[in-house]
């Protein structure tokens, strides 16, 4: 039965059949501990922290006992584990924002806020800083928004229901600057590359922009990629999350 769904799948949309087998390749060269391991270099050599002290911080929490058992009971909703943000990514995203320290964060796409909760939790471990989601309304038939994130952490967001096509140029003008963007909406090459070039416009000169789904088939243009060539940045990539800022 389940050959048969992938045959479908295959047929109807071969690009993402072609991309997950391309993801899942480079996820067995390159595995968590490895890529892990990279990144806390990456933080150490960025950011003046304790890389190492702030992920035992984060895998001792209560937060992620919490968002373990909660992500489990998602799971169990809907079926299948697909439509979350990865929990590698999710710890990067955790690590980033207590290295960098934001008071302004933007991301576009939180779905059930995998990665919203992550953000939140390092931002409220941080003492300071808010964050800015844009999400398209809820499907009545799926768990609701932020479901993944703990009632502790709402006071430090600020959920915007709608297009970021429409919604993010006028959160961007309203706010005037930011200290952190991550795109996780819709995965299109225009529409990552417009979303980046949005956001570059108001990020601070010590500011990152970040994103998901980064990971494409050589042969297909890359957004990130791209973008950062074009405006001279240094990046880097972490599994399925890109960062960049200023050289």
């Amino acid at each position: 039965m389940k050959r048969h769904k992938l045959l479908l799948k295959s047929i109807r949309h071969p690009t993402q059949v072609l991309t997950k087998l391309y993801k899942r390749l480079i996820e067995q060269k390159n595995p968590d501990t490895k890529e892990r391991a990279n990144f806390l270099e990456f933080l150490s050599t960025n950011f003046d922290v304790n890389t190492k002290a702030i992920y035992s911080e984060y895998l001792n929490s209560k937060f992620k006992s919490w968002y373990d058992s909660k992500r489990s009971k998602l799971i169990k909703m809907i079926g299948h584990s697909s439509d979350t943000t990865f929990n590698f990514d999710c710890e990067t995203l955790y690590l980033l924002v207590r290295a960098l320290k934001p008071s302004i964060v933007v991301e576009t796409g939180t779905l059930y806020g995998a990665s919203s909760s992550h953000i939140l939790e390092a931002i409220k471990k941080n003492g300071s800083g808010k964050l800015y989601s844009i999400d398209l309304p809820h499907d009545p038939n799926m768990p609701p928004k932020g479901f993944l994130v703990r009632e502790a952490a709402l006071d430090r967001w600020e959920l915007i229901i709608g297009d970021s096509a429409v919604l993010l140029p006028k959160l961007l003008n309203q706010l005037s600057h930011i200290d952190l963007f991550f795109h996780d909406s819709l995965h299109t090459f225009d529409h990552m590359f417009w979303e980046y070039h949005m956001a570059f416009k108001y990020l601070n000169q010590d500011g990152i922009l970040s994103t998901h789904d980064v990971v494409n088939l050589p042969f297909l243009k890359n957004a990130f990629l791209i973008f950062c060539e074009r405006y001279n940045l240094n990046y880097w990539i972490f599994r399925n999350i890109g960062i960049a800022f200023y050289k």
